[in-house]
């Protein structure tokens, strides 16, 4: 698969519709044709970047099918700074359904608990 018809999966996958993806990456909805048509080298770094933060895809993903599944799309589904949180999705990605669906389970309980703050040592 080449790159555009990576861009063309992952913006599928997550539901855009052209011209929604293209003002939400800050270009012309004809841009977008031509990308995924193959019609142009490659887009911009920075067009690379805002794709992928969009999508929630790797650079490396979109140019070169590295850490990709099964189905075509990557692995590596979250970018954000927590590396907590990063190990695990990547561990719930993994996960056969029904355990994923015990885990959110456990997680929505958890986030809907109110749990005192831990207590600051006094000095």
């Amino acid at each position: 698969m080449k790159w555009f018809e990576r861009l063309s999966v992952a913006r599928e996958a997550k539901g855009f519709k052209k011209a929604h993806f293209a003002k939400a990456i800050g270009v012309k909805p004809p841009t977008i044709t031509e990308w995924e048509r193959g019609d142009t080298a490659a887009p911009s770094a920075t067009n690379v970047m805002n794709i992928c933060k969009v999508l929630n895809i790797t650079p490396e993903w979109l140019m070169s099918g590295a850490s990709q599944g099964a189905e075509g799309i990557p692995l590596k589904t979250y970018f954000g700074s927590n590396s907590e949180i990063a190990e695990a999705v990547s561990l719930m990605e993994q996960m056969p359904a029904y355990e994923l669906a015990q885990a959110l389970g456990i997680i929505k309980t958890l986030a809907g608990t109110k749990r005192p703050e831990p207590s600051q040592p006094q000095n």
